[in-house]
């Protein structure tokens, strides 16, 4: 067990390493929301395209909350919504529109075992194995939203599946101020310094204009001027997780 405080004082003092220790080669970005992508990993997704070898980014859900299933259209609009946001964000940092894929599986719903579990994992292995990955970044599984949870091991299977390195990057662990205790037994990994790529990834995650505008959901992961702020740093996080 690790309490909030320690994870994120080791989290931020984790060494710096290059691109190709983290990542080289093709890497597979998985985003359980529209916006983790930019959250997450937006410096590396600008960093590796700059370099001539873009990563394969797949937004995992929709991003429209369960209640929306009752509201009519509205979730296929917020839906497209969110693509396009997306769409807009993923180039600003230089990548591909073909490199972008949306699974459009329900905001909630990411399934961690059983048959639609299998499923996604299938399609994401004909994915990597078509783009040659080598390496999957997924969210952290102790990051505290149940789909990051989910999306963990989903890249974990996948990178089991083409033999390819597992990284993980931490979102939503960063706006945690509350010492609890975490089943966390190590922290492992790398800081990317992103100083360079800054200020796209700055205005890759403005694009989510909807996550920035929204109603706060009842888990608090709204993108406020607050919690945008968190993450306006000059490194992002790799963790070494198996």
């Amino acid at each position: 067990m690790m309490r909030t405080d320690e994870i994120l004082w080791r989290l931020r003092d984790l060494p710096c390493a290059d691109l190709d220790t983290i990542a080289a080669g093709t890497a597979l970005i998985l985003a359980p929301h529209p916006d983790d992508e930019s959250l997450g990993c937006g410096g590396l997704i600008a960093a590796a395209s700059v370099r001539g070898r873009p990563p394969v980014v797949v937004v995992l859900t929709d991003g429209n909350e369960p209640e929306d299933a009752v509201a009519g259209g509205a979730p296929v609009l917020l839906r497209t919504r969110h693509e396009a946001e997306t769409r807009t964000a993923t180039e600003l940092l230089g990548l591909p529109r073909e490199r972008l894929h949306f699974l459009g599986l329900p905001k909630a719903r990411l399934p961690q075992s059983g048959p639609g579990f299998d499923q996604v994992v299938e399609q994401l292995v004909a994915l990597a194995r078509r783009h040659e990955v080598d390496t999957v970044c997924t969210t952290w599984q102790h990051d505290p939203h149940a789909d990051h949870a989910a999306a963990y091991w989903i890249g974990a299977a996948v990178a089991r599946r083409i033999g390819g390195k597992l990284r993980s990057y931490p979102v939503w662990i960063w706006t945690q101020h509350t010492r609890q205790d975490l089943a966390v037994e190590d922290i492992a990994g790398w800081r990317l310094d992103i100083t360079a790529d800054l200020s796209r990834k700055r205005r890759a995650i403005a694009a989510h204009a909807s996550q920035c505008t929204a109603p706060a959901e009842p888990d608090g992961c709204r993108l406020s001027a607050e919690v945008m702020q968190v993450f306006d740093r000059s490194f992002e996080v790799f963790l070494l997780t198996e």
